[in-house]
């Protein structure tokens, strides 16, 4: 089954279980100068959800840029009744710095979003869970830029936690669902760890980007998703920076 969400959110049941937060691909600008703009858009993916991303990115000075991101993602198992739909919207700042061909940067920001989940049942056609969502994070990355190619390694250090958890989750009928929301609800915050590794190839302004990145939960609760693949377009807009 499919899932959902983005800072992107998330999703299953039958067959697979559904999932509460996936990896979004992280925003790697690699500007080089003042007033760079880039724009990025993209398909999000693994076995159980897809999706689409939308990132924005901005140099105000020479070392400091601004970024946003946007993520929807939908799970589906069966388009009526056993479904996730979520969706996660962040802001950043950071600091970077690129020497001859190596680039540097530490950006910082967080985000708001959420989630609608719907399980089958026994009894009725289904019952449904809702929840919002809101996360900080620091992201460090380490990268190679040249005119034509460009790659970079990101980690995300992330404090994520959920707020209005609603439920009419059945205890009896269906006690697996009804223990995942609870344990999200009491359980939090959490505090995640997403490497990745990012590639584009293309012309001066527009690159064919790809990215995996990976998420792991430090209290392990098996409630998010582990790996996603983004493939999509890196333009710039603005100046194209100190190319190498």
């Amino acid at each position: 089954m499919k899932i959902l969400c983005l800072i992107l959110l998330t999703i299953g049941f039958t067959g697979c279980s559904h999932k509460y937060f996936y990896p979004i691909t992280p925003n790697v600008p690699m500007h080089s100068n003042s007033g760079e703009f880039t724009a990025s858009g993209g398909y999000t993916f693994n076995d159980e959800y897809d999706g689409v991303e939308g990132q924005l990115a901005y140099s105000l000075t020479n070392h400091v840029g601004l970024t946003g991101n946007f993520i929807y993602v939908k799970g589906v198992q069966n388009e009526i009744n056993d479904y996730g739909t979520g969706k996660m919207g962040e802001l950043g700042i950071g600091y970077f710095s690129t020497i001859n061909k190596f680039h540097f940067a530490v950006y910082a920001g967080g985000g708001l979003g959420d989630q609608l989940h719907k399980y089958p049942t026994d009894t009725v056609n289904f019952s449904t869970s809702e929840m919002n969502m809101n996360r900080i994070y620091i992201q460090p990355s380490v990268g190679f830029k040249s005119k034509y190619f460009e790659t970079a390694f990101s980690t995300r250090f992330s404090r994520l936690d959920f707020s209005n958890v609603t439920s009419n989750i059945d205890a009896v009928s269906d006690p697996y669902n009804y223990d995942i929301v609870t344990l999200i609800d009491e359980d939090r915050p959490f505090y995640l760890f997403e490497p990745s590794i990012m590639l584009r190839a293309g012309s001066e302004r527009i690159k064919f980007q790809t990215n995996l990145g990976l998420l792991y939960d430090f209290k392990d609760k098996g409630v998010f998703v582990r790996s996603a693949i983004s493939l999509g377009i890196h333009v710039r807009l603005g100046k194209t920076g100190q190319e190498i």
